[in-house]
């Protein structure tokens, strides 16, 4: 239940950040910033925790230091690039003092996941099963990895027949629920210095738009969003957590800046302290994306856990 309500939250907030609208009071500002960020061809982006630290009552007390630890070195920076057809991002996420890649290619709604770049991550999965079974650390040859790519939406569909639901939030639709939620904002939320405007919102006033979104998706598509939710004051339990967001975009210096503060409150037993950050800086450069060959394409959870059953050592799972 808390990752489908964890799921509302950022597939509406994150949406909130990126599109629509025209004129010239600083709401309409926004929306046309907003717009020229959603639409650039490349975007550069890094995020942060910040003082971001787990809170647990007595229950909880045991393992908090150990989630602190992780959380204390976690980052995610990247680049996104699109032709407007199709888009390539590319993500490095740092944890525990290691850098981990991800790459992606996305043809429409289908995201293309690149094996030739997964060294770092495998190794940290061997080094790791290597310590439980007192085995001798061992690293990964990839070479057989390069050109290939997995069809993530073909393996999840295939393992989970409702994963067809995720892919009817398509980015048509979160675009027209997004403009229309934007509509519903405050125009005293906005304001602007220089060339830059700036959204504030509460926690309560992000949990309003953030059902706002949910009610203007596809009926398809709310289902499983609101039923994370169901019986629950959304309003309440994300004020619990978020204190405020605030969105600064500055279409002269083409960057946008997002910061969520979190109470420090608990609920549930846990709570999150600190803030984070979302930096990106944006243009219009010239991008082309190529998509890869169909026969370097694993569609199948077959075709997959053979190829990396090849790569693993032997007494090593997978």
């Amino acid at each position: 239940m808390k990752n489908k309500l964890l799921t509302a939250v950022v597939i509406g907030g994150v949406g909130i950040i990126a599109l629509s609208g025209c004129a010239k009071d600083n709401k309409t500002e926004f929306f046309k910033y907003s717009q020229e960020l959603s639409k650039a061809s490349y975007q550069k982006f890094d995020m942060n925790l910040n003082h971001v630290e787990v809170k647990g009552d007595s229950k909880y007390q045991l393992y908090a230091p150990m989630i602190n630890g992780y959380l204390s070195g976690v980052k995610l920076s990247g680049d996104s690039s699109t032709d407007g057809k199709n888009k390539a991002v590319n993500t490095t996420i740092t944890l525990l003092g290691q850098e981990f890649p991800l790459a992606f290619l996305i043809k429409g709604e289908t995201p293309y996941l690149k094996l030739d770049n997964m060294g770092p991550i495998l190794n940290f999965y061997l080094n790791m099963a290597s310590q439980s079974t007192g085995m001798p650390a061992q690293t990964v040859d990839t070479t057989s990895l390069k050109n290939k790519y997995v069809d993530v939406l073909a393996i999840a569909e295939e393992n989970n027949k409702k994963a067809t639901e995720v892919k009817s939030v398509t980015s048509e639709d979160s675009q027209k629920a997004v403009e229309k939620t934007l509509k519903s904002m405050d125009k005293a939320n906005f304001k602007k210095d220089g060339s830059a405007i700036t959204l504030t919102l509460s926690g309560k006033e992000l949990a309003k738009l953030v059902e706002t979104y949910m009610d203007e998706l596809p009926k398809s598509s709310q289902d499983s969003l609101k039923s994370a939710t169901k019986d629950k004051d959304l309003e309440a339990e994300i004020a619990k957590v978020i204190k405020s967001t605030t969105i600064t975009l500055d279409n002269k210096k083409k960057t946008a800046n997002t910061k969520m503060n979190f109470t420090g409150d608990k609920t549930n037993g846990i709570g999150l302290s600190g803030y984070v950050t979302y930096d990106v800086s944006y243009d219009n450069k010239k991008v082309t994306v190529s998509l890869p060959k169909d026969e370097n394409i694993i569609k199948s959870s077959n075709e997959l856990s053979n190829l990396f059953s090849k790569l693993m050592p032997t007494g090593i799972a997978q």
